[in-house]
């Protein structure tokens, strides 16, 4: 069954907490701060040697507290297994995508990729995404869609290639189906009153195709209750813009982790209760 966050989810959106956020490109430079975390996957182009094309994005995770890995989405490793040369690039650096370990889940559409030995070896110091919850940290009910277009993001070993272009989307409220454990934010670029913002550092005037950000991570903004900062913590997986409409609104969709599913399930039984013994 599907819910919205507006009927259950007890945090203010970030444009609440700080009116001004989207005119001072706040998510942007959010996003930017955290884009060593972001990956990039590639394979050769067809019928060229010296030109790559993106096919997917992920995100650098740390599993369990213990256990470094790339996460993204289940049709992107299997779109680089089908391509020519595949490899992938992470804050610059470009690894080869051959005899690496991966689990992935083809019907929530989620793949996970621990560390190679070459990352591990390389000690490059990496940026990792985190879903559990940490002291003084307030959630808001603001998620962002970090990632690389792939209409913006060729590769040519006789082009200067001063590092890729990010995209991110802002949402302030989304709902999510108990049965799939998905999340949903409302999407259509074409509506006056559309369930998403986007801010002109990152987008400028229009949106980009959003084909290449799938496998991006999902990232609720958070809040320090003493500094006032702001932070981001990985929730989910953006895995579809589906093609088809589903009723009469459109939607992105991406899969939960667990940390944040149980935290929503708990939510929505809560509420459950409270109207059942209203």
């Amino acid at each position: 069954m599907r819910y919205s966050s507006v009927d259950f989810y007890p945090h203010l959106p970030v444009t609440t907490l700080a009116p001004s956020w989207i005119q001072q490109n706040a998510t942007t430079r959010l996003s930017e701060k955290w884009q060593k975390a972001l990956v990039s996957f590639f394979v050769r182009k067809a019928h060229s040697v010296k030109e790559a094309q993106l096919i997917g994005s992920g995100f650098l995770y740390m599993l369990g507290g213990v256990q470094p890995c790339i996460f993204t989405a289940s049709h992107v490793v299997n779109e680089l297994l089908q391509g020519d040369t595949p490899f992938f690039s992470i804050n610059g650096e470009k690894f080869r995508f051959r005899n690496l370990e991966y689990y992935h889940n083809e019907q929530q559409d989620y793949a996970v990729i621990p560390f190679s030995q070459e990352m591990l070896a390389a000690e490059r110091g990496y940026t990792l995404f985190r879903g559990e919850e940490r002291a003084l940290l307030r959630k808001t009910s603001s998620f962002v869609i970090m990632g690389y277009p792939s209409n913006r993001n060729r590769l040519h070993v006789d082009r200067n290639n001063d590092g890729l272009y990010l995209q991110n989307l802002t949402f302030h409220h989304f709902s999510y189906d108990t049965d799939s454990e998905d999340i949903y934010f409302a999407f259509d670029p074409k509506a006056k009153k559309s369930g998403f913002t986007y801010e002109q550092a990152s987008s400028r005037t229009s949106l980009s195709s959003l084909a290449g950000m799938s496998g991006s991570v999902i990232a609720q903004i958070m809040e320090h209750q003493i500094t006032g900062d702001f932070t981001l913590r990985a929730v989910g997986i953006f895995k579809e813009q589906p093609k088809k409409r589903q009723g009469k609104d459109k939607f992105l969709v991406g899969c939960t982790l667990i940390q944040f599913a149980d935290e929503v399930n708990d939510l929505i039984r809560l509420r459950t209760i409270m109207r059942s013994e209203a």
